[in-house]
């Protein structure tokens, strides 16, 4: 299995254009997942690129994603 390419916060703005005001909005409102769309290890968040490409084309999660996120 290969592992998703994660990025911080700043990286997903400058390669999606949000503001980080919108992406925090996403995330505290629950638009995105955690364990899927992103992860927060030691209180920081990464975002997964493959994921969030989902959400823009308006797909659900991959399987592979919410079978992870279940496991956890």
């Amino acid at each position: 299995m290969q592992s998703a390419k994660l990025v911080t916060a700043r990286k997903l703005c400058d390669l999606y254009g949000f503001t980080l005001d919108s992406v925090y909005s996403k995330v505290s409102k629950k638009v995105w997942q955690e364990n899927i769309h992103f992860h927060k290890p030691e209180k920081k968040l990464f975002f997964n690129i493959a994921e969030i490409d989902r959400w823009i084309q308006g797909k659900k999660p991959s399987t592979q994603a919410r079978k992870a996120a279940k496991e956890l």
